[in-house]
């Protein structure tokens, strides 16, 4: 068979070059047909959910040519290539960059032709936050977590900025008004992402005050009710609920002054806030003794002056500013009078006690008194004028001491003196003459008769009225005048 060349391919008839007919067999070979056409498709996320809580999601790609689909590029990350094929569909992993918000993403086909698709795009929220439950109690709790007072209230804020709140539970507003040691309320929410949520707040409600309970006071008050020496009361705090926060006094109070019907107060708080203030059990404190007041009498010789052996009694009555006397608050107490000169009154201790129980003390030195002999005044023969005596004279002067009842005593310890002195017309005394001791004649005392006597040399004097007196330097007793008048 002979090769030829076709000029022209367009005519329906052949023409061999040599212009010869003949029959020939013709094979034609023709380029395919040119594909201008770009494929189709789409893209969604996660099934076309609106929402993902995750980074890793799935891409559905779904595409068609003519001519098949050979490749797709997902966000400008390059070709991924395959053999022609369509329709194509898959369902390809993907990782969304980090960040909560809308994520998009893109998606173009390419075909056998190499003609490229339009940009398919999809775009889901990303959110990684659960939702925001916020609860509100009103009143607020103190800084320990307590509400003293009802009603409280307990609300809910719940939110979800990106996905939104899909549900919830337990959001609803309560209003609690009885106390109680804790109650838990929760809320829960699911957002859009499905993403999940709780909450709880636990509200403590206390509105009872604290109480406190006394101790008995310490000592032991007497049957009058009072003490003599400090005090102490302890006592025991408690609080059903919250507890006890503070007291503004520790245990036990003591009782450090003197007064009658003191009180201190404690103030209790609890752990709530809530304060109760409690006055203590009275406390009455006396430790001062009575004081007792000494009156010495007057029998005749002067205040605080007696006869020896003479029966007198002083009288006393006692005071007390605080507790009181117990009865008797007055009385007498007899004097010692069986000894000469200045003397002390004893005052016996307990001579009064005051209800607290705190006795008087014992006196031995505030009350002053002196016992003295009697003295029944000059002995024959000693005449009081208008007896007179002759000057250049002797004249006896004897004396005696005597107890209260007028009895004489033995008084060689008296040692007495005798002053004299000159009296005036007009009534007044001049010096105390100068007396001269006359020898064996002079002062001297008989034991026999216990009487003492003293002889007078009167010679040399002048002729008047003269004051006798006579002083024991014993018990400082002076006796007299007793008047003598001298005569030339």
């Amino acid at each position: 068979m002979s090769a030829f060349d076709i000029t022209n391919s367009n005519q329906t008839g052949a023409k061999l070059s040599d212009g010869a007919d003949s029959n020939y067999q013709v094979t034609v070979s023709a380029a395919p047909p040119s594909d201008t056409t770009a494929p189709t498709g789409s893209i969604t996320i996660n099934g076309d959910l609106p929402y993902t809580s995750s980074t890793s999601v799935t891409l559905n790609l779904d595409a068609t040519d003519n001519v098949g689909v050979t490749g797709y590029n997902v966000n400008n990350s390059g070709w991924v290539t395959f053999a022609a094929i369509t329709p194509y569909s898959a369902d390809i992993p993907w990782t969304l960059p980090v960040g909560d918000g809308i994520k998009t993403v893109s998606v173009q086909y390419r075909d056998a032709a190499g003609n490229p698709s339009a940009v398919y795009m999809d775009s889901i929220s990303l959110d990684t936050s659960g939702p925001v439950i916020v609860p509100t109690v009103s009143p607020l709790p103190n800084g320990a977590g307590w509400n003293n007072s009802t009603p409280v209230t307990v609300s809910w804020s719940v939110t979800d900025p990106e996905s939104g709140i899909v549900s919830s539970l337990g959001d609803e507003t309560t209003e609690l008004t009885e106390e109680t040691a804790g109650i838990t309320l929760t809320c829960s929410a699911t957002n859009g992402a499905g993403l999940y949520n709780e909450v709880s707040v636990t509200v403590m409600i206390d509105k009872t005050s604290p109480t406190l309970t006394w101790d008995a006071i310490d000592p032991t008050p007497n049957a009058a009710g009072w003490n003599n020496t400090t005090a102490t009361i302890a006592f025991e705090t408690d609080d059903n609920l919250s507890g006890v926060a503070s007291a503004t006094s520790p245990s036990p109070l003591s009782f450090n002054s003197e007064a009658e019907n003191q009180t201190q107060d404690v103030t209790v708080t609890d752990v709530a806030g809530n304060s109760a203030t409690f006055a203590s059990p009275a406390v009455s404190i006396d430790w001062t003794p009575p004081v007792v007041t000494i009156t010495l009498p007057d029998t005749g010789h002067g205040i605080g002056v007696y006869i020896f052996g003479e029966v007198v009694s002083a009288t006393w009555t006692a005071t007390d500013n605080l507790s009181g006397v117990v009865p008797p608050d007055h009385g007498t107490l007899p004097i010692n009078t069986s000894s000469l000169g200045a003397q002390s009154l004893v005052v016996p201790a307990a001579l009064a006690i005051d209800y607290a129980g705190n006795p008087s003390l014992a006196d031995s030195t505030t009350y002053k008194y002196s016992v003295k002999y009697g003295f029944n005044g000059l002995l024959p023969p000693y005449q009081a004028p208008p007896r007179a005596y002759k000057i250049t004279s002797s004249i006896p002067l004897k004396w005696q001491y005597t107890d209260a009842g007028g009895n004489v005593v033995d008084s060689p310890a008296a040692n007495p003196s005798v002053q004299i002195k000159m009296v005036s017309e007009g009534g007044s005394e001049g010096d105390a003459i100068t007396l001269t001791d006359p020898g064996s004649s002079g002062l001297r005392y008989d034991t026999l008769t216990m009487t003492w006597q003293y002889n007078w040399q009167t010679k040399g004097l002048a002729a008047g009225t003269y004051n006798i007196r006579i002083t024991s330097t014993q018990t400082g007793q002076t006796d007299g005048p007793f008047e003598i008048l001298l005569r030339k």
